[in-house]
């Protein structure tokens, strides 16, 4: 990850970098966990936080987690999913963000 931070010039604003442990696939999303470590690590309440994801697992753990979620729809069939699942917000590429009513 950090390799593709720094190639992109990204990686003096991106901190910190969580994941699970490779070896570790059951703590992959929608397990909360790293969401969790994540706002834990910032110091910062799970309200404050929020996760844009572009899958159901992203959404899913993000609800686990208690973190708002917004969901990126780079493709039209995930629209209706990411609703459906819950998203607080959705967005296609280069569309404005809409609000779930």
């Amino acid at each position: 990850m950090t390799s593709y931070l720094a190639a992109r010039r990204l990686a003096g604003h991106v901190h910190p970098i969580v994941g699970r442990a490779y070896a570790e696939p059951a703590r992959m999303k929608p397990n909360p966990d790293p969401i969790l470590c994540a706002a834990s690590t910032l110091g910062v309440d799970r309200a404050q936080c929020v996760l844009i994801g572009d899958s159901l697992a992203d959404i899913d753990g993000a609800r686990a987690a208690g973190v708002p979620v917004i969901g990126y729809a780079n493709r039209p069939w995930k629209i209706d999913r990411f609703a459906e699942a819950g998203a607080d917000v959705w967005s296609r590429p280069w569309v404005k963000l809409r609000m779930r009513s």
